[in-house]
């Protein structure tokens, strides 16, 4: 697996699991002219809810989308906690030489999730 499918992959688990996006493929390439090049087109009503499965949002390369990762984070004080757990613990995340900081973001919270739904999931069992 490449770099580029590495990121894919991870900024479709991110709008999946983190930003709580459905997967949508009712998009459609167009060009938007030399100044705007690759763009895609929601095909059909309200599309605020879903991403594009072909090219999701870059939350794992641009930063100003890794951040909304961060404020989706914030709105869960668990979630929070265990994000800023994990932050320190970079060997678990990233090996220096290949990950920005984007990417060690997106990891963290992606854990982070798994975590807090791995608790709730054990009480309801529980009780």
């Amino acid at each position: 697996m490449n770099k580029d499918d590495e990121n894919l992959e991870l900024d479709a688990l991110i709008a999946e699991k983190v930003m709580n996006l459905t997967p949508c493929s009712s998009w459609k390439e167009i060009y938007g002219g030399w100044l705007a090049g690759e763009c895609w087109m929601h095909e059909g009503e309200s599309h605020d809810d879903c991403f594009n499965v072909e090219a999701p949002p870059k939350f794992s390369t641009e930063m100003s989308r890794t951040w909304e990762v961060v404020e989706k984070i914030n709105e869960n004080d668990e979630v929070r906690e265990r994000f800023i757990e994990l932050l320190p613990d970079k060997k678990n995340f990233f090996d220096k030489s290949k990950a920005n900081a984007s990417t060690i973001i997106c990891r963290a919270a992606l854990e982070a999730i798994r975590i807090s739904s791995h608790r709730i999931n054990y009480e309801m069992e529980q009780s």
